[in-house]
């Protein structure tokens, strides 16, 4: 009884730890850029700092685009929940749809155009070091998904459930 008490208070400081260092990217406003932010930590864990100079220095150069993607997505949906909520009892969501799921296909592009440059920046053992901390990334969100179904009383999923 002691040792589960023990591990659970173990893990959950270890898992307070990680949210503590990760907490400053989920305080950046209603812009998208803590998901961003947390999906480049694999990479930016691993960068020396000249990489990360070069890697910072691309990303502001693209800035402007992102924020203008960002602006069409916030806009699609607006314009879908717009649409949705209207008194017209024939409502007809297809165009917003459609300007929606563009918005996301090219908000997508730029991400993974982003983390393929910063990709280019990487050794071979860089690359290996950021698929690790990911993995490791991954098995906490698992863990902490656990703990707060055990703590809510679902039973637990079986290892290897996508969350």
């Amino acid at each position: 009884m002691l040792r589960k008490f023990l591990f659970a208070t173990v893990l959950a400081l270890a898992a307070l730890g990680i949210f503590a260092a990760a907490a400053p990217a989920f305080h950046d406003g209603p812009d998208g850029r803590a998901r961003e932010r947390l999906a480049m930590m694999p990479f930016e864990a691993v960068l020396s700092p000249e990489q990360k100079l070069a890697f910072l220095s691309m990303v502001k150069a693209d800035r402007a685009k992102l924020q203008s993607l960002r602006q069409n997505l916030h806009n699609a949906r607006e314009a879908l929940i717009d649409k949705l909520l209207s008194t017209d009892p024939s409502v007809d969501v297809s165009r917003e749809v459609a300007q929606l799921k563009a918005a996301q296909a090219a908000m997508i592009d730029e991400r993974v155009a982003i983390a393929l440059a910063a990709r280019k920046l990487m050794t071979p053992k860089q690359l290996k070091d950021a698929a690790a901390f990911h993995a490791r990334l991954e098995d906490l969100h698992r863990q902490e998904a656990a703990l707060i179904r055990q703590m809510q009383g679902d039973k637990p999923e079986p290892p290897g459930g996508d969350e």
